[in-house]
């Protein structure tokens, strides 16, 4: 074993201790059908494939007989979820430029600024986030403790358009001061990382081909900065997979629509076929996507009854804990769906992370919302 990195906790290195190698960089389905995509670096985070499960005991109590998941919850150790598939490209890239420093944001319950907070101090990096605000959920609370833990420099915006404008130039500011400095949107969406899930589709299809499941009808996944839905798009097409896509919007219509969603398709496409001449030639049009938004509620982040009642009923009978901003909207449209013929094969794409986090230290008093505690610094 090689390069030790020690993970960043300044009290008692809760995050302990990862090599370069202990993680066996295994080759991806996509760099089987394109060996070309090999030269692109790649640093391996996951354990892949993640499993896919059929959900007896869940699919018995709401009327679904062929209902599937897709547990990318479990994709790594650390910590599991869609971030990871994705990071495994950035980190690559990122390592093979010598970035030090990553500025990025979202809300303050924001998953990629988690992800990125306890993986990129493995590699000697620091993360700066900014932060809009978003309806206080507990999920919202574990998470933002966690990323307050690790040490990340938060900044918090009042407005959306605050938000932006703080994002950009927080990043002026520090790439001033550290040429070394990446600046990485809300949800880590790029053609590059896109390709995470174009990959995604390879593996799904060679499970299809092993009888691991049936081919679903249709797929269910959330939707918030188009770049998972992307890559699952054109890895279904090249790998031959003749599902549906279905996103479940779960942001506001400006961030989220079938015109960013084809594009970033094509642009990852466009990507690919840079590294593999002979890639099939592939565009999709907007009208080609599905995208459903009867899921989205009164907003970003905030509980619906749909959506909680499916989380509940997956902890009971399952085990599998889902949140409410993004699994359990998308659980509950694919439940929605499901009522027109129960029995068609149906995959749920679980995105967010199962793996046990450790607890508080202290504890968060529920009566004081985490928001409180993030304090903006001068960049």
């Amino acid at each position: 074993l090689r390069h030790p990195h020690r993970a960043w906790d300044h009290r008692r290195n809760r995050w302990g201790m990862i090599m370069e190698d202990a993680v066996e960089k295994a080759r991806y389905p996509l760099e089987e059908a394109f060996p070309g995509l090999a030269a692109l670096p790649r640093f391996p985070l996951g354990r892949w494939p993640t499993p896919v499960q059929r959900l007896a005991a869940f699919g018995k109590a709401v009327g679904a007989s062929n209902l599937w998941m897709k547990r990318d919850d479990l994709s790594a150790e650390r910590y599991g979820g869609n971030k990871v598939r994705k990071l495994e490209f950035l980190f690559g890239a990122w390592r093979a430029a010598g970035i030090r420093q990553i500025v990025t944001g979202g809300g303050i319950g924001s998953h990629l600024v988690l992800a990125l907070a306890l993986y990129a101090p493995l590699f000697g990096m620091r993360v700066v986030s900014c932060h809009f605000d978003q309806p206080i959920t507990p999920h919202v609370q574990e998470t933002l403790r966690l990323v307050q833990e690790a040490g990340v420099e938060m900044h918090r915006s009042r407005t959306m358009a605050g938000f932006l404008f703080d994002l950009y130039a927080t990043w002026v500011g520090k790439r001033r001061r550290d040429p070394r400095t990446r600046l990485l949107f809300p949800g880590g969406s790029t053609p590059l990382s896109s390709l995470g899930y174009v990959n995604a589709a390879f593996e799904l299809a060679a499970q299809i081909a092993a009888g691991e499941l049936p081919e679903p009808v249709e797929i269910y996944v959330a939707v918030g900065s188009c770049g998972t839905i992307a890559g699952l798009l054109a890895g279904s097409r090249l790998a031959g997979i003749r599902s549906r896509i279905v996103g479940v919007r779960v942001v506001d219509r400006i961030v989220v629509n079938r015109f960013r969603i084809a594009r970033m398709a094509n642009r990852t496409l466009r990507l690919l076929a840079r590294f593999v001449p002979d890639l099939p030639r592939i565009r999709f049009s907007p009208w080609e996507i599905h995208l459903r938004e009867d899921a989205f509620g009164r907003g970003y982040g905030h509980p619906t009854p749909e959506g909680l009642a499916a989380i509940a009923t997956m902890a009971e009978r399952e085990g599998i804990p889902l949140e409410p901003t993004y699994t359990g909207k998308t659980l509950a449209a694919c439940l929605t769906a499901l009522r027109e013929d129960p029995s068609r094969p149906t995959l749920f794409w679980n995105t967010f992370n199962s793996r046990p986090l450790p607890p508080p230290d202290p504890p968060l008093s529920p009566h004081s919302p985490p928001i409180a505690r993030t304090r903006s610094k001068k960049t």
